[in-house]
């Protein structure tokens, strides 16, 4: 936007922010009141008050912090669809990249000034904020990464920036969490400052490689049909799994030994029942919502664009006249 300069003004972030809130917020709510309602008379069992009452009870109460996107900092204990933590807060920062990109915009000269200034801001702040308050450390298993690059050595560094950032702050966490290990509170302000980032960053790398049509068996593997089939229903399975999860463990009625056989069974049966569960979600409720809402937003994203060609126009208008002006006093001089 900057390169182009085009204008990111109120109306543009208004829009933006409508059409992501269209897109997740009706498949949310329709498992809020799923899990409010129906979820507690499904079954029963010796650990459905702790696993599936409580839920019930904390979505009546807090349902509407999810549909504000504020659950994970209002009624936290009480919060109703755990798992939507994430989405708040993803929202969150969404909302505040649009104020950011506006101001970038506006003082386009100052632009890489205030994304540093973001950058840095955001490392100060997780730090800080596990250093005074002496925060354990986190990490989260994402999926493996992919390539980089047309030349070999472009592959190289390919695996070294992108799996090479992810295993090497694994590696970190993993001794970090050893039992016999207490990292103290600078080792964890600074884990908690550059870990997601460098984590991300590989992230980052690896598809921006996928981008550049590099990545062999890896790059196939995401392009592969199948695997875009459940990209569109990941979502509504996202939604979904914890109801599913919260019921088997509510239904047990006998301690579960655990091995590697029963840990594998119990993960390859909670994923495919979520797939199933997320496929008639996101076919009953996400797709026909999103398809409406592409409709609805067209004309919004029409009239915006329109106002903000106009504004465009206006301008390039005024500096050539402007500019005209000038020549013709330097000429009159």
């Amino acid at each position: 936007m900057l390169e182009t300069g085009k204008r990111v003004n109120l109306k543009y972030m208004i829009f933006a922010f409508i059409n992501r809130y269209i897109r997740l917020t009706p498949t949310v709510a329709v498992m809020i009141a799923f899990e409010s309602t129906w979820l507690v008379h499904m079954g029963k069992g010796p650990q459905w008050e702790d696993f599936v009452v409580r839920e019930y009870k904390n979505c009546r109460q807090s349902w509407w912090t999810n549909l504000l996107y504020i659950n994970n900092y209002v009624y936290k204990k009480e919060m109703c669809l755990h798992q939507t933590w994430y989405i708040a807060a993803d929202t969150q920062l969404f909302a505040l990249s649009l104020i950011i990109l506006t101001v970038a915009g506006k003082n386009p000269s100052r632009a890489k000034a205030i994304f540093a200034s973001g950058i840095i801001l955001g490392l100060i702040v997780q730090g800080g904020v596990a250093f005074f308050r002496n925060y354990d450390i986190i990490i989260r298993q994402y999926p493996d990464l992919i390539l980089w690059g047309i030349p070999k050595i472009h592959h190289i560094l390919w695996w070294l920036l992108s799996f090479g950032m992810c295993i090497f702050i694994i590696l970190i966490a993993a001794k970090m969490y050893a039992p016999s290990y207490h990292s103290s509170r600078l080792e964890s302000a600074l884990y908690w400052s550059f870990g997601k980032n460098i984590f991300a960053l590989g992230i980052a790398v690896g598809i921006f490689g996928i981008t550049q049509k590099i990545g062999w068996f890896a790059r196939w593997v995401c392009e592969w049909q199948a695997i875009q089939i459940l990209g569109r229903i990941t979502f509504s399975t996202y939604i979904i799994h914890t109801a599913l999860i919260r019921m088997r463990a509510g239904y047990m009625r006998s301690p579960l030994f655990l091995n590697d056989f029963i840990l594998l069974t119990t993960t390859v049966g909670d994923v495919a029942l979520s797939y199933l569960g997320g496929t008639v979600l996101c076919l009953c409720f996400e797709m026909p919502i999103s398809a409406l809402q592409k409709l609805m937003v067209f004309d919004m994203d029409t009239k915006v664009k329109k106002e903000v060609t106009e504004k465009d126009m206006k301008t390039m208008d005024f500096k050539k006249n402007t500019s005209g002006k000038e020549q013709i006093l330097c000429t009159n001089v």
